[in-house]
């Protein structure tokens, strides 16, 4: 019971983000995985922990030379 709510609340979260998209059309149905919003969303990410990683790297050798 428990890995099924984790798995919808994984899904939810996933339609929130606009990774999951559902259209219907015509009487047909569709499910979409938008790799270009996760591929878009995931360097943002990896572009902000380097940067991160970046200033706390920084803030380090400042605090060693003092």
């Amino acid at each position: 019971m428990r890995a099924l709510l984790v798995g919808l609340a994984l899904i939810v979260l996933l339609f929130v983000a606009g990774w999951l998209t559902f259209s219907s059309g015509d009487g047909d149905a569709s499910l979409n995985v938008e790799t270009e919003t996760i591929r878009q969303d995931t360097t943002e990410l990896t572009e902000g922990a380097e940067q991160l990683v970046d200033g706390v790297r920084d803030k380090v050798d400042v605090d060693i030379e003092e």
